[in-house]
């Protein structure tokens, strides 16, 4: 089967159950009721067959590839193997979420052990912790400390904005933070064989 009619196979097997929601002028959902019907079809229908054909767009920053052609490299239900597999090779397509949850990864030389190298089991493990704190829902004190070695999260997970109102308030603070932060956090380009497996 091709790739194309493959990817629409799979999404048609899934369950709806996100919702969308957005504004429209009151002249394109005019004509898109229209268009809908000509094709026999709802609405909500039509704007899902739409977002479907966006994604067999090719990207020029892909070499051409689309979006669909490479779906399964990019999304899966269980969000740590999506997070995983999106930070394995597409890092440009983590959501905001995602990426404050890779800063706080960052932090930890047991989570990233060396320049572009982490530990997928022990992300995989500690995933409920890490996801609830760097989505805001959970405080930095469930994090176990054994896995920061001291490491200062709160200022990792600062927003530049903060960083920068930070720097305004206590200056000289905000460099010995910075300074700690950044010795703390350096890694090896090549880390031992013993940290192994990991991606």
């Amino acid at each position: 089967m091709e790739p194309r009619k493959q990817f629409k196979a799979r999404n048609a097997e899934k369950p709806r159950t996100e919702t969308l929601t957005f504004r429209l002028s009151k002249r394109l959902r005019s004509l898109a009721e229209i268009a809908a019907r000509k094709k026999g079809v709802t609405l909500a229908n039509h704007v899902e067959s739409a977002l479907e054909a966006s994604l067999e767009e090719p990207i020029d920053f892909l070499r051409g590839v689309s979006i669909a052609a490479i779906a399964d490299e990019l999304y899966d239900e269980n969000e740590a193997v999506c997070f995983l597999k999106r930070l394995k090779k597409y890092p440009w397509a983590m959501t905001p979420e995602q990426k404050r949850l890779l800063d706080l990864i960052h932090t930890s030389p047991l989570f990233y052990p060396g320049f572009r190298f982490y530990n997928a089991a022990l992300i995989t493990q500690h995933w409920a912790e890490l996801s609830a704190v760097a989505s805001g829902t959970a405080d930095i004190s469930i994090l176990p400390p054994d896995l920061f070695d001291g490491i200062d999260v709160e200022f990792a997970l600062m927003s530049e904005a903060e960083r920068i109102a930070l720097y305004q308030k206590d200056p000289e603070g905000c460099a010995h933070r910075t300074r700690d932060y950044m010795q703390r956090t350096k890694r090896p380009t090549h880390p031992g064989a013993e940290l192994r497996p990991g991606i």
